[in-house]
């Protein structure tokens, strides 16, 4: 890792294991912190906010982006593309920058920059998983999603730090380390 370059941290894990309240968390915590938008083309949900959660944009978007070279990564899943736009990852140099990414896409994004420290969040609890994902999934994909988490948990091993809550306060305290 550059030690000269703040750390950019990329979080993942399954659906619904507390990857944005735990962003949240921190970014109240640390005024230096910056969250990097990821886009998405799946349809935005009742309490997220366009340019805030996700850049959310139209498959046609997406294909356009992609065929004028303006990506940095991107994945598919679940019907939907996620990823980051080329000019996502530009560092302030006293700025720390997180976001929450794919488990294959945050791997790809931390062998392309050196300054990058990836944690992977590991539910303990499935039970309350299968809670959130019914709370945030109207659209009846909480099985998909489940399927879906047991393939990033496939990942875990690959990650530097492992994060076996699902408590935003202990994922964020786990995560605070990473910044010391």
């Amino acid at each position: 890792m550059d030690r000269k370059k703040p750390p950019i941290i990329i979080i993942s894990g399954p659906s619904g294991v507390g990857k944005d309240s735990a962003i949240k968390s921190l970014m109240k915590a640390n005024s230096s912190l910056k969250y990097i938008v990821p886009f998405t083309t799946r349809e935005m949900r009742s309490d997220e906010q366009d340019g805030t959660d996700y850049h959310f944009i139209r498959k046609e978007a997406f294909y356009r982006s992609y065929n004028n070279n303006e990506l940095f990564e991107w994945d598919y899943v679940l019907d939907n593309y996620y990823g980051f736009f080329k000019d996502a990852f530009v560092q302030e140099p006293e700025s720390l920058l997180i976001t929450h990414a794919l488990a294959r896409m945050a791997l790809r994004i931390s062998s392309k920059l050196e300054n990058v420290r990836t944690a992977f969040i590991m539910p303990d609890d499935y039970n309350l998983l299968h809670t959130r994902l019914n709370e945030t999934d109207r659209n009846s994909k909480v099985v998909e999603r489940l399927r879906h988490g047991v393939e990033e948990e496939s990942h875990s091993h690959l990650f530097e730090i492992m994060i076996n809550f699902m408590e935003t306060e202990e994922i964020a305290s786990e995560i605070q380390k990473i910044l010391i």
